[in-house]
């Protein structure tokens, strides 16, 4: 067993040794925003463990937590799983009777504001695009 009392690893102290269990060792440590728990050894080592939890819970808070999160440089696929999160989709296409199955931007910028986007169905989406236009013209 390596010894880690009294050393640090991002956001925890470790401040003694808590218990074995199958192999693997842990550690009582104490966060840096005060709270004390317990954590494997080897994640505490790795890295893979940083705080006592406040910092999993802080980003999940601000979104964060997603696998498609990049803060404010945010990519095509990350910002239309955003929106398909946090905007419902109505039963029917906000500019005809059709069913939707397209969110479309409104601003034609991507940015996180639900009220710059609408749920349309294909063809209202390639209309309000312009590319139904550019379709036509090619043809």
């Amino acid at each position: 067993m390596l010894e880690i009392t009294g050393r640090k690893f991002n956001h925890l102290e470790v401040l003694e040794f808590s218990y074995s269990k199958n192999q693997l060792t842990y550690w009582k440590c104490r966060c840096d925003c005060g709270k004390e728990c317990i954590r494997l050894g080897k994640s505490i080592k790795s890295g893979l463990t940083k705080s006592c939890g406040h910092l999993h819970k802080e980003n999940v808070a601000r979104g964060a937590g997603h696998y498609a999160w990049k803060g404010d440089n945010v990519g095509y696929f990350g910002i239309h799983v955003w929106a398909r999160k946090h905007i419902p989709k109505p039963k029917t296409c906000l500019r005809c009777d059709r069913k939707p199955n397209d969110l479309a931007n409104i601003s034609q910028k991507y940015k996180r504001d639900a009220s710059d986007w609408e749920w349309l169905c294909r063809s209202c989406h390639m209309k309000s695009d312009g590319r139904f236009k550019n379709l036509r013209n090619q043809t």
